[in-house]
């Protein structure tokens, strides 16, 4: 679509990829499943999908998806990790296990610092927020981590493997119902 000619598309599952590309790209985008908080004001189905046990199930699969983003980038590689949410399980949580697993995070450029918030925990300074009431958007969180060149993770299957964390079926039943609903914006 935007005539790229060095990008694939799949729907590999994470681990199938990194399979396939061990230790193979210097760039990775995770633009991670996440809760969705920063979508509240846009969708209001997302408000019905939400539920308590939403962030940590959310936390878990973006647990997955990056222990398996790790096998796939080169040491000194970048990976810039994005969520659409307010969760910090999901946000700064996510980058402080990056960083006790060889990364490091790199400083954004003064115009992405100039129109974001800094991360809420002391290590993740220069993770970046995105507030609706700052900026024109909804909700984002970002950041840019760097692989060490002597990266050794301590990431297991076990960090995620537990993922048996469900959502409750009552949910579709409360988007039905808000789908009905007139929403006046």
């Amino acid at each position: 679509r935007l005539g790229l000619n060095n990008c694939i598309v799949t729907s590999n599952s994470p681990k199938e990829l990194a399979d396939n590309f061990n230790e193979y790209f210097d760039y990775i985008l995770v633009d991670a499943p996440c809760s969705g908080e920063g979508m509240f004001r846009k969708d209001p189905l997302t408000i019905c999908e939400w539920q308590e046990n939403t962030p940590e199930m959310n936390s878990l699969r973006q647990k997955e998806i990056l222990f398996y983003a790790d096998k796939m980038l080169k040491n000194g590689g970048k990976l810039i990790y994005s969520t659409c949410t307010y969760s910090q399980k999901e946000d700064e949580d996510i980058v402080e296990m990056m960083l006790g697993n060889g990364y490091q995070l790199l400083k954004p450029n003064e115009d992405v610092l100039n129109n974001s918030r800094r991360g809420i925990t002391d290590n993740t300074h220069f993770a970046c927020r995105f507030y609706p009431f700052d900026n024109i958007g909804e909700g984002q969180f970002v950041c840019l981590l760097q692989k060490e060149n002597d990266a050794k993770s301590n990431m297991e299957v076990s960090d995620f493997a537990e993922n048996n964390v469900k959502l409750d079926t009552k949910q579709g039943k409360k988007a039905k119902k808000l789908q009905n609903l007139k929403i006046e914006t």
